[in-house]
């Protein structure tokens, strides 16, 4: 499998955020870098996961990119207009492959 870093996403944290007019309100907040965060996402599934990794987890892409600290199992990753909640990290020696579920959430935008 070939890996390019070819897929900007977006990183969304949840949180108590302040609003322009002061107002404290629960949600997510899309995470601010000073440069594109590239990532590869390839479609992927829960038997892939259950083989590859032995994890029964329910899936629908998987992605690999450099160690993000963002990159947490409560973010959502935006890419292509669709929502990704992330379901499981697996962290190596300088990359992650992250398992990702297709999901339809708010992020206040």
């Amino acid at each position: 499998m070939k890996i390019f870093y070819d897929k900007e996403i977006f990183i969304y944290t949840y949180g108590e955020n302040e609003d322009a007019d002061g107002v404290s309100r629960e949600g997510y907040t899309k995470v601010i870098t000073t440069e594109s965060i590239m990532v590869d996402i390839q479609p992927y599934s829960s038997e892939k996961a259950k083989k590859d990794y032995g994890y029964d987890i329910e899936t629908t892409d998987i992605m690999f990119c450099d160690i993000i600290p963002e990159i947490k199992e409560d973010a959502i990753i935006k890419y292509n207009n669709k929502k990704y909640s992330v379901q499981k990290i697996l962290t190596w020696n300088d990359y992650l492959d992250v398992l990702l579920l297709e999901t339809e959430v708010n992020l206040n935008e």
